[in-house]
């Protein structure tokens, strides 16, 4: 907030004008890439392959090791800066039934911070308390009808419903909180000849639709909270030659446009609810730096959107118009990592925060970072720093005119 004060001195950073002290926020700041964990884990448990990542509502971390068996939650400062990080599931699981590798895959959190991860090796889910209370929600068994085999996607709803995507039995669960499991789409797709191959992400929007990627199938659905389901994406992508292949990470806005990362192509679309399809960035990424096998796909509050790019070791933001068309696209950290020898290799999972803190695991570089997003003035903002600037100079002006009859 722009604030006043009398004074008599120059102080650094600000600006006497007629007496008159003006400060503004340090808002031409720019953005910090933190290491938040790597190899070493919690210092007593390693971290190996890390697969998921998200961010609770409250600041915390989390990840999971996709060859560690095991998921860490990490806690951070106000200042962002690493407090705590701790193993809140391995190996064993509940203790009765295991959490196994490949692909302890997908992790979600809810408002009350109860986490969710996927266990693709061991065909299971559990759900983790913050408390430590850890449970078994789903096994290979799915809804005792059909089965769920190897789960990889997962994501939560605010009444706490949980979706699983079962990547080789081909089908989502929903499962409510009492504990009922549901199927709520299985191969066949939408039943008008779309068919659902490999689902392998899933994501929410805030109306309650479920969203999910067929990797081989080469498309992705909507599920309607009344089962509806829609086929929004196939593989000839935007239909003017940019085609989706090998679909992988899925988001929604807060807007209900859905966006899907295409592996094999690196193509990112954009698929607003009235159907409109386009293409939002391609290999080339920003122009300057590639964007190779598009893989995780999180937006933010304010409705960018953040890929992750598996294969050149990097991540970009995309934001929009008012109109809905791409603005920029913005590298937001590469292979270098932190830049203090902490590298990114095959960045997958990403998430964002409420407050737009974007959070990537490296797989094969075993760690996971913070970025800080720089933050640009406001107009408003910009419109005091100009008007003191302008102060400031006429005010020198004065003093230098004063300064010649005072010499002559």
């Amino acid at each position: 907030m722009f604030r006043m004060k009398r004074s008599r001195f120059l102080i650094a950073g600000c600006a006497v004008v007629s007496g008159v002290l003006a400060t503004w926020p340090a808002k031409l700041v720019g953005q910090t890439i933190t290491e938040v964990i790597n190899s070493t884990g919690d210092g007593a448990n390693p971290l190996t392959g890390p697969q998921g990542v998200a961010v609770a509502s409250s600041g915390n971390v989390y990840v999971s090791g996709g060859t560690s068996h095991n998921v860490f939650r990490i806690t951070l400062t106000p200042a962002g800066d690493v407090d705590t990080k701790m193993e809140i599931i391995d190996e064993t699981g509940n203790g009765s039934n295991p959490f196994l590798f490949p692909g302890t895959w997908g992790l979600a959190v809810d408002r009350n911070e109860t986490v969710y991860a996927t266990a693709s090796g061991s065909h299971n889910a559990f759900k983790i308390t913050l408390g430590g209370l850890i449970t078994q929600i789903i096994d290979s068994n799915g809804n005792e009808v059909v089965p769920c085999i190897e789960p990889k996607g997962i994501a939560v709803d605010d009444d706490g419903n949980v979706y699983v995507a079962c990547y080789l039995s081909h089908n989502v669960f929903k499962i409510a909180p009492s504990g009922g499991i549901t199927e709520i789409i299985d191969s066949s797709g939408d039943d008008m000849g779309n068919v659902l191959e490999n689902p392998f992400d899933v994501a929410l929007d805030g109306s309650g639709n479920v969203y999910v990627t067929g990797r081989i199938s080469d498309n992705a659905f909507k599920i309607t909270p009344s089962g509806v389901i829609t086929e929004i994406i196939d593989s000839t992508g935007d239909k003017t030659g940019n085609l989706l292949d090998n679909p992988q990470g899925v988001a929604a806005d807060g807007g209900e446009n859905v966006f899907v990362a295409s592996h094999n192509n690196s193509n990112v679309f954009k698929i607003t609810p009235a159907g409109d399809i386009s293409r939002i960035m391609g290999a080339t990424g920003n122009g300057t730096n590639p964007n190779t096998s598009a893989a995780g796909v999180a937006a933010d509050s304010v409705g960018n959107v953040y890929v992750s790019a598996q294969n050149s070791d990097n991540v970009f933001r995309i934001s929009f118009t008012p109109a809905g068309d791409v603005a920029t696209i913005t590298q937001i950290i590469d292979a270098t990592g932190d830049g203090m020898g902490h590298p990114l290799e095959a960045p997958h999972p990403i998430a964002v925060s409420s407050s737009g803190h974007v959070f990537v695991a490296g797989f094969t570089s075993n760690n996971a970072f913070r970025i800080t997003p720089a933050v640009i003035p406001t107009v408003s903002e910009w419109g005091v720093v100009v008007m003191v600037l302008l102060s400031l100079v006429a005010g020198t002006v004065m003093f230098r005119r004063m300064k010649l009859r005072q010499d002559a």
